[in-house]
């Protein structure tokens, strides 16, 4: 039998956060980094790649965001605009790595909703990432990619240590 951990790819990834109906805070933890990582990488890709049409599709995920009436809704339109700056980015592995890691994401998004509000309210940093994007300006992107999602991936990174220890 071949090791996954040589052999599997990112599909993989929800089956391991959540076995036996117990969330595994170490593929948690990898989650969180893989997060933080990319996706100001990401940001500073879209502001290189996005056109008009896509600052407009930002500008909207903003709206929608701001429109959401609960928790649950604002993580589905934060998804949404994360979505649209892959897009934006427009690479196939980025997209691809987005689509695995929110398949893993989406099951867990009513119990990740209190830990991840401070986020998702964050309107203004949504609105700066989308104008940074908006404005091809990578360096800006980046930096605004990383301050709106650095508080929560530490909040979550604290809760995914304590579920560990």
């Amino acid at each position: 039998m071949r090791d996954f951990r040589t052999s599997a790819g990112l599909d993989l990834v929800p089956r391991l956060l959540v076995r036996d109906g117990e969330l595994d805070p170490a593929v948690g933890r990898s989650i969180l980094q893989a997060r933080q990582a990319i996706a100001p990488t990401v940001a500073a890709l879209a502001a290189e790649t996005a056109g008009p049409r896509a600052a407009e599709t930002l500008r909207a995920a903003v709206t929608r965001l701001a429109q959401a009436t609960d928790s649950e809704a604002r993580l589905h339109a934060a998804l949404g605009f994360w979505e649209a700056v892959v897009d934006a980015a427009d690479s196939i592995v980025f997209r691809l790595l987005f689509n695995s890691l929110r398949m893993a994401y989406e099951p867990a998004i009513a119990a990740l909703g209190p830990v991840m509000e401070a986020e998702v309210d964050n309107l203004e940093g949504y609105r700066a990432l989308a104008e940074a994007v908006a404005a091809g300006d990578r360096i800006a992107a980046h930096a605004a990619a990383d301050d709106l999602l650095r508080p929560a991936t530490d909040a979550l990174g604290r809760l995914m240590a304590l579920l560990d220890g």
